[in-house]
């Protein structure tokens, strides 16, 4: 089964043998692992906002056998099992490649105020590395001691599009390192802003200059997926790089200092509801469901070219992942896998997420089964690319 390259799920499901066949829509990930539970009786009401639909339930049910953990979003509610003790006693550094405020800090500082949820004793401490396109923060756990309590939230698929540059100078890629889980993924949308004279892609083609497109940098959605779009569409292009973050850009782009940005689903979807930007093209193979109403890059370029666009749809997969150094041990390899697999069904942590962006976990293994199906199709992808941008 795979991940599928479209935006949202459409519905949750309810999982676990304890509580038998209860579901609210939705399809059934990959199955992971299985732990007893000890008996209790479950009664919650979970609300959570999928494509701007709210749905709700409520799940009631004496638990006494095996349950069954998913990682795709569920709401199964997560029952108290053994710490995983390792962590007990110790303190843990999560690490943010970006500054406080944004997303990936939201969603860092959300997962470390769970973590004292499942383990006693322990001090989950938040540490911000801005900078160096967001590789700081990989860096910070390259360097550090490989015992698992040096994490970092990582821009997964920025990292690997970043490293195709001739730039690139790192001694590791983020396929070096070891993926404990992913928060979420998502393809991209080229915005633009509402009140202004772009209104299709064909109006680009109009402005008689340089289309300007606003970045925080290269290894970012705005980065390479923007200049691989422009580019198939044969449209001139400058990158305006430097920005701190998509609120900077999106504040540029209404004052029409920039003319277009290429931003991940989910923040292109709220700025849309908010009335400020215009989503203009869904830089994917095919239409992303939330914005059925506009074209997909692959409808708009040569067949021939329409692989380079699945290769890119598959790299995006690689999400928001929590790495950790490629040397840390099986077994605290283990104690972060039975730690995530209770925060990624707790309804609280899934509710705090959703209110960030979309959650789509998968933990370790799967990840590290994402990242051998993605790796060798990055020479591929260079090369093609390179094919339509040379100065890459």
């Amino acid at each position: 089964m795979s991940e599928g390259k479209v935006g949202r799920r459409d519905f949750l499901k309810y999982l676990g043998t304890g509580i038998g066949g209860l579901v609210v829509g939705g399809a059934l990930g990959y199955l992971t692992s299985s732990y007893t539970v000890t008996p209790t009786t479950v009664a919650q009401t979970v609300t959570q906002v999928i494509g701007g639909a709210t749905v709700t339930a409520t799940v009631t049910k004496a638990v006494t056998e095996t349950k069954t953990l998913t990682e795709v979003k569920t709401t199964t509610i997560a029952q108290a099992v053994k710490p995983a003790r390792y962590f007990e006693g110790k303190t843990i550094e999560l690490v943010v490649p970006y500054s406080p405020g944004g997303g990936y800090d939201l969603a860092t500082r959300s997962l470390a105020s769970y973590i004292p949820r499942y383990v006693k004793g322990v001090t989950p401490t938040v540490v911000n590395k801005p900078g160096g396109q967001a590789l700081l923060g990989p860096a910070y756990v390259w360097g550090s001691r490989p015992d698992g309590l040096t994490v970092c939230l990582a821009n997964a698929y920025g990292n690997a599009y970043l490293s195709l540059t001739k730039e690139y100078a790192q001694p590791f890629t983020i396929f070096d390192f070891l993926p404990l889980g992913r928060i979420t993924w998502g393809l991209e949308v080229a915005v633009v802003a509402k009140d202004g004279p772009i209104k299709t892609v064909e109006d680009f083609k109009k402005l008689g200059r340089h289309v300007k497109i606003g970045a925080t940098g290269l290894g970012a959605e705005s980065g390479i997926p923007a200049i691989m779009t422009f580019s198939l569409l044969d449209i001139p292009f400058e990158m305006v790089l430097g920005f701190s973050g998509s609120g900077e850009i999106i504040a540029s782009l209404v004052r029409g200092e920039v003319d277009v940005y290429v931003v991940d689903e989910d923040t292109a979807y709220r700025h849309m509801v908010a009335g400020t930007v215009r989503p203009v093209l869904a830089v994917a193979s095919k239409r992303i469901k939330q914005f059925s109403d506009v074209p997909a890059l692959g409808e708009l370029i040569p067949k021939e070219m329409l692989k380079l666009i699945e290769l890119h749809d598959n790299i995006d997969r690689l999400g928001r992942l929590l790495i950790a150094h490629p040397k840390t041990p099986r077994e605290v390899y283990d104690a972060w896998q039975d730690l995530l697999k209770d925060i990624f069904v707790d309804a609280d942590f899934i509710e705090e997420q959703e209110k960030i962006r979309s959650f789509k976990p998968a933990l370790g293994d799967k990840m590290k089964q994402i990242m051998e199906e993605i790796k060798p199709l990055l020479p591929e992808f260079k090369e093609m690319l390179k094919k339509v941008y040379p100065e890459l």
